[in-house]
């Protein structure tokens, strides 16, 4: 196979090779440094890209009825009626959702309706029937077992059967979900009968969701809080800048241990003035040299870099690992697994990559330029 190599890339690795134990270490040291320093950041980009997307398909207004005592159920019949005289709403439909004590933790209810059912038939799962629960993977509960919770508005506990589990896929919207049929959510959220938890609301345009709200608060018959696509945005971006915040501190070691990185390749290149004048003695040119001291500066670098760089897109995006995230992302236990989506992660791959090789490569270039401009008997002669 060497014949297929240039004898300059030959010579490079076999100089690199001499000394496998370094080889190794800094291969290890490599992949270290960029698995700490790409993970939080393709996490990050996987959240906003992978947010933007569930945000897209999510109702463009969410209005809640407010009261005395902060939100109350909203009579579904009346809040429609109301929604749909407002120029500008394409769509409105009651949504039934909250937090149900279980056995063993609280879970998220929602009520299935004909758009939730909708997706469940593109997942191939089956709607919920009465007394029948389909849930995320955090309930830990297979099809065929049961699920135990106690209704909001007080009453014996309910048992429902699980008749299927939501994919993994899924675990970051649907985690600790457990959909059930519509009447079995009100009742076990206490809701009156013909109320609604909140109505999802369609309109036209994006950027019309500010200009109905007036609007949509004066047609209803009751105080009313009207929440938007845009103001989800905004709370994503900032609990992604507060993770960023947390991220940079695991970037700061990060970045010490480049500086280490890079005061040992220069400090190796330093240690090479002798072999660098027998090489010129020899009839090695500057340009000789330079490409020699590349080629093993790439050799010892890239295995680590693309290592590190294989490693944290496996955990960030296909399929990750929620125990490493878990406490950067302040769940409790485990939490969902990330199956995050992949847009964009090539920039962040690659400035990662160039964060880390750039000062690499400068700090073991630049002693062979320095020294190869001196006379070979000079370096020959420089003490060991």
């Amino acid at each position: 196979m060497s014949r297929f190599l240039p004898p300059i890339l030959l010579w490079a690795s076999r100089d690199a090779l001499r000394r496998p134990g370094e080889v190794l270490l800094m291969s290890v040291a490599m992949a270290a440094l960029v698995f700490v320093s790409a993970t939080p950041l393709l996490v990050l980009q996987g959240l906003a890209t992978t947010g933007d997307r569930v945000l897209d398909d999510s109702p463009s207004l969410v209005l809640r009825r407010t009261g005395t005592s902060g939100f109350v159920p909203v009579p579904v019949d009346a809040g429609i009626a109301a929604a749909r005289s407002v120029r500008g709403v394409t769509a409105a439909r009651p949504r039934a959702w909250g937090l149900v004590a279980g056995s063993e933790a609280s879970w998220m209810i929602v009520g299935v309706d004909e758009m939730t059912g909708e997706l469940l038939r593109g997942l191939d799962i089956a709607a919920p029937g009465p007394g029948q629960a389909v849930v995320g993977t955090g309930a830990l509960a297979a099809p065929g077992m049961t699920l135990t919770l106690v209704p909001a508005g007080g009453g014996p506990p309910e048992v429902l059967r699980v008749t299927a589990s939501l994919p993994d896929r899924s675990d970051l919207v649907g985690h600790d979900l457990v959909l059930v049929a519509w009447d079995d959510a009100v009742r076990l959220l206490g809701l009156p009968p013909g109320t609604a938890t909140d109505l999802a609301l369609d309109v036209f345009h994006e950027g019309e969701e500010s200009a109905i709200r007036p609007d949509l608060e004066s047609a209803m018959p009751w105080p009313v809080r009207i929440a938007g696509r845009t103001d989800e945005r905004k709370s994503l971006a900032t609990a992604l800048a507060r993770l960023g915040g947390v991220a940079s501190m695991v970037l700061a070691p990060a970045v010490l241990g480049l500086v280490l990185l890079v005061l040992a390749g220069a400090r190796d290149g330093t240690g090479r003035r002798k072999e660098v004048g027998l090489l010129k003695a020899v009839g090695w040119t500057t340009g000789d040299l330079v490409r020699l001291r590349l080629l093993r500066a790439l050799v010892l670098a890239v295995p680590g870099i693309v290592a590190g760089l294989v490693a944290a897109f496996a955990v960030a995006i296909r399929p990750g690992l929620p125990g490493l995230v878990a406490p950067w992302m302040g769940w409790k236990g485990i939490g969902p697994r990330l199956f995050l989506d992949g847009t964009g992660v090539v920039t962040v791959l690659v400035g990662v990559a160039g964060a880390v090789l750039a000062p690499w490569l400068v700090a073991t270039l630049w002693p062979i330029l320095r020294d190869s401009t001196e006379d070979p008997a000079a370096l020959l002669e420089d003490e060991p």
